[in-house]
This record gives structure tokens, C-alpha cells and sequence, in this order.
């Protein structure tokens, strides 16, 4: 199996820490976002490129890692922009977040 290929929205401590970690299993981040410019994506092999926007139609990846504050994950959901549908629903990026308090549905 080869590795998942990651897209990371967030550069918060757990995000940056996960996806250090991701690497070290064998997968790819294949880019970041962050909503300010403070924190960058420091201590990650590459680094991967770092996106001005939640717009991913032009990247090819497997799953998107919303890691931003709770009350910020509907907002940073809302603004994402996936590629079109391929046709086989299997190949559709999974999209998840951090929170323990938040159920999958503000993803929606």
C-alpha cells in the first residue's frame, strides 16, 4: 500500500504534530493552509506548499485534515473547494477534523 496523500487546514499544535507524524508513517502532505500567516508549517519535511486559499480543485490527495479551532471548523468547512466528483464515490477525498466535541456533521 502506498501512502495516503494529505491536504492539512490548519497549522494548530495537534495538526502540525499529526501531520509530523503522518510523514514519518510513509504519507505525503501534499499541501497546507493556514487562515494567518503567523504559524507556519515549521518541522514538516518539504515543507509541503502552503495554499492562500481552501480552494483544492488543482491538488491530488486522499483526505483533508481540518485542524482549527471548534468554533472555526464550519467557517474553514464551508470554504473548502474539492475537484469534481470522478464518478466512483470510493475516490471522493475524505474530509475530517480534530475536535472531540464536534460531530462530523458540521463538516456538512
Amino acid at each position: 500500500m502506498t501512502g495516503l496523500r494529505i491536504v492539512l487546514l490548519g497549522h494548530s499544535r495537534a495538526g502540525l504534530s499529526l501531520a509530523g507524524a503522518w510523514q514519518g508513517a510513509g504519507h505525503e502532505i501534499v499541501a497546507t493552509w493556514n487562515r494567518s500567516s503567523d504559524r507556519r508549517a515549521n518541522g514538516l519535511v518539504g515543507p509541503p506548499p502552503q495554499l492562500v486559499s481552501t480552494d483544492l480543485t488543482d491538488l491530488n490527495f486522499d483526505a483533508v485534515c481540518v485542524a482549527v479551532r471548534d468554533d472555526a471548523i464550519a467557517e474553514v468547512a464551508a470554504r473548502i473547494v474539492l475537484p469534481p466528483p470522478t464518478g466512483d464515490p470510493r475516490q471522493r477525498p475524505v474530509i475530517f477534523h480534530l475536535s472531540g466535541s464536534q460531530s462530523t456533521s458540521i463538516l456538512a
